[in-house]
C-alpha cells in the first residue's frame, strides 16, 4: 500500500527539527488502471489482427493439436496440444495411470479426434513423442504451493485504492481515514530516518569490547538549532528516533487535535513506548528471525550494500533477556501474517487508550478507541475475508497485552539513554516517568 503525498501543516513544520531531505523516494500515487488497460487492450487487439493478416498472406495454416488434430490451445507441458489431450496427459501422469496403459494393436493405433479415446497407450505415447514431458506435470500439492501462494500474494498486495469491493466493508470516509493513517506513518519515517554509522562493524565491535565507539556522522541541522548541541550517539538514535516519529505521527492524526494540550501529552506519555514496540515488527525478518537493517529499513533500497543482522547491537542495548522477550513477541506477530496496514492501525488503538493517567476527556478517548478497533476489523474483513478475520482478529488485539508488558522494560532502557543524551525537550517529556508532567513542555505541543 502506497499512501498519497500530503503537505505538512505549519504546526507540524515547527515541530520538525533537522533537514527534511532524505534518500527515501516519495511514494507514487497509483493511477487508475482503466485508461492504461484500455490502451493495452487496443494494442493487443491490433497486434492480433496484424499477426492474422501476416499468416494469411503467407499461407500459414491454423495451429492444430499435434496429438489428435483438434484445435490447439497452445504449448502444454512442452508440446502443442488441445485442451482434451492436455487434460488426458495431466491425469495420466498425476495418477500414474500411464504405467498401466497397454495396446492390443502392437502400438500402431491411429490417434485423431474420433479415435483418441480408443487407445490410451498410443495416445500417451504420441503425447511424449511430440515433446510433452511428465516431469512438467505438477501434483495437486505442488500446484497449490505454486499457484495458491501466487493468489495469496495478489490478495495481500492489492491496495485500498484498487479494489472496488472494499466499499462492501468500509465507507468512503473510513477508506480515507486508513489512507491518512498510512500517510502519517510514512511521513514520520521519512522525516526522522535512523542514522546509519559509516563503520558499523567497528561500532559493533566497540560495543562488545567496551572500547570507545567511533563517532557517528553528524546529521544535518536546521539554521535554528544550536551549533554546540552534540548529536545523539547511535545507541541513543536507535531509541530516540521512534519516539520522534510517534510525536509527528500523532500530530498528523485529525482526531488527535480534538484533545486539549494536557491530554495530548498524557496520551503520548502513556502510549509512546508501546507504539514503538508494536511498530518494531516491521523491522523484523520473519524468515530468519533476525533484525535486519534495523538502522533504517526505510532506506533499504539505497543501502543494500550495508544491510546486515543487528542482533548483537540490540542485545547490547536491550540486554539479552529483554531482547529474547521482544523477539518472541515479534515472532508471534509474524505468525498472524497480517500486512503492514493492519499493524499500523494498531497504533491509534494504543494511542487512544482510556486507562492513561491525567486524562480529562475520557469519553472522547473511549469513543475513538472503539472507532479504530472497529476500523481494524472492517479492514481485515476486506483484506482476509470474514472467516479468517474471525480467527486472527482476537489474537491481534490480545497482542496489546504483550506490548504493554514489554513496554515497561523498554521504558527503563530509554530513560537511561535520555539521561545521557541531548534530545528534543518534547521527546524527553514523552519518555519521562509518569509523575513528571510539566506544562512548559505541553506548551510545545
Amino acid at each position: 500500500y502506497y499512501p498519497t503525498s500530503k503537505r505538512l501543516s505549519n504546526d507540524d513544520e515547527q515541530i520538525i527539527k533537522g533537514d527534511l531531505t532524505n534518500d527515501i523516494k516519495s511514494p507514487v500515487k497509483r493511477r487508475s488502471t482503466s485508461s492504461i488497460s484500455s490502451v493495452a487492450s487496443s494494442k493487443t487487439q491490433q497486434q492480433t489482427i496484424d499477426s492474422m493478416a501476416d499468416e494469411s498472406s503467407i499461407g500459414v495454416p491454423s495451429r492444430l493439436c499435434s496429438v489428435c488434430g483438434d484445435i490447439s490451445t497452445g504449448i502444454h507441458f512442452g508440446g502443442n496440444s488441445c485442451e482434451s489431450c492436455k487434460a488426458f496427459f495431466r491425469r495420466s501422469v498425476q495418477c500414474h495411470r500411464y504405467q498401466n496403459y497397454k495396446c492390443s494393436n502392437d502400438a500402431r493405433c491411429p490417434v485423431n479426434i474420433v479415435t483418441r479415446k480408443v487407445c490410451q497407450f498410443c495416445r500417451y505415447t504420441k503425447c511424449t513423442t511430440i515433446g510433452m514431458k511428465p516431469k512438467w506435470v505438477l501434483s495437486d500439492q505442488e500446484r497449490e504451493e505454486k499457484y495458491g501462494s501466487r493468489r495469496k500474494r495478489f490478495r495481500e498486495t492489492r491496495t485500498v485504492e484498487e479494489d472496488p469491493d472494499i466499499y462492501k466493508y468500509l465507507t468512503s470516509e473510513e477508506k480515507l481515514l486508513i489512507e491518512d493513517i498510512a500517510h502519517a506513518l510514512y511521513q514520520s519515517r521519512a522525516t526522522y530516518p535512523l542514522q546509519f554509522p559509516n563503520r558499523l562493524n567497528d561500532y559493533l565491535s566497540s560495543l562488545s569490547s567496551g572500547a570507545p565507539s567511533p563517532s557517528p556522522p553528524t546529521p544535518p541541522t536546521s539554521s535554528s538549532s544550536s551549533t554546540s548541541e552534540k548529536p545523539p550517539s547511535p545507541s541513543a538514535n536507535f531509541l530516540i528516533v521512534p519516539i520522534q516519529r510517534l510525536v509527528l505521527f500523532a500530530r498528523m492524526l485529525k482526531d488527535f487535535d480534538l484533545f486539549s494540550e494536557d491530554d495530548k501529552v498524557s496520551l503520548l506519555k502513556g502510549s509512546a513506548i508501546e507504539i514503538m514496540v508494536c511498530s518494531s515488527n516491521t523491522l523484523f525478518n520473519p524468515k530468519t528471525h533476525t533484525f535486519t537493517n534495523y538502522l533504517s529499513r526505510d532506506q533499504r533500497a539505497v543501502m543494500d550494500d550495508q544491510i546486515m543482522p543487528l542482533d548483537p547491537l540490540l542485545k547490547k542495548l536491550w540486554g539479552e533477556e529483554l531482547f529474547n522477550l521482544t523477539k518472541i513477541f515479534l515472532i508471534s506477530m509474524c505468525n498472524l501474517e497480517v500486512d503492514e496496514v493492519t499493524s499500523t492501525l494498531l497504533a491509534p488503538v494504543i494511542l487512544f487508550s482510556p486507562d492513561r493517567s491525567n486524562i480529562t476527556d475520557l469519553d472522547l478517548v473511549k469513543r475513538l478507541q472503539i472507532k479504530y478497533v472497529t476500523l481494524i476489523q472492517k479492514y481485515m474483513y476486506w483484506r482476509y475475508g470474514v472467516d479468517h478475520t474471525e480467527n486472527i482478529y482476537p489474537k491481534l488485539l490480545l497482542q496489546i497485552i504483550n506490548i504493554r508488558t514489554l513496554s515497561l522494560a523498554h521504558a527503563e532502557i530509554i530513560q537511561k539513554v535520555m539521561a545521557t543524551s541531548s534530545v528534543n525537550p518534547l521527546v524527553q517529556e514523552v519518555t519521562a516517568k509518569p509523575e513528571v508532567l510539566t506544562k512548559a513542555t505541553s506548551e510545545k505541543m
